[in-house]
């Protein structure tokens, strides 16, 4: 991507893309990590010594801020987890990525050539 703001279709605001949700992506990732990949993402993100309650307190302090409601900027953070169906994932991890990240959580049939189409949908 070549830009991060940009005007929405109707030409009436400026949307701004951060690499914010990235980095709470990751975040979302660590709390379903074991081992190797696990301090492979405390080195990308920087955070050795920290508790995962740490890490989602802070996550979900940081979404509450920027979520915040402020005259004449309107902001939606938000995650998503989509699950290819079939694939069971720790109810822990979904529960907490809930709690914390605002995550929409929900399965998806990967195979089917519409479900680029359902994400970037939901994204929009």
């Amino acid at each position: 991507m070549k830009n991060a703001v940009f005007n929405d279709q109707t030409n009436s605001q400026n949307i701004v893309l951060s690499p914010t949700s990235m980095g709470l992506a990751f975040d979302i990732l660590y709390n379903g990590a074991n081992a190797s990949t696990k301090d492979q993402l405390t080195n990308v993100l920087q955070i050795p010594g920290f508790s995962l309650y740490d890490l989602n307190e802070s996550a979900k302090f940081l979404m509450a801020r920027l979520n915040a409601n402020t005259p004449g900027i309107s902001t939606n953070l938000t995650n998503s987890i989509w699950i290819k169906n079939g694939v069971i994932l720790n109810e822990s991890l979904l529960k907490d990525a809930q709690a914390n990240y605002n995550a929409y959580i929900t399965n998806l049939d990967f195979a089917d050539p519409q479900s680029s189409k359902t994400i970037n949908d939901w994204v929009f």
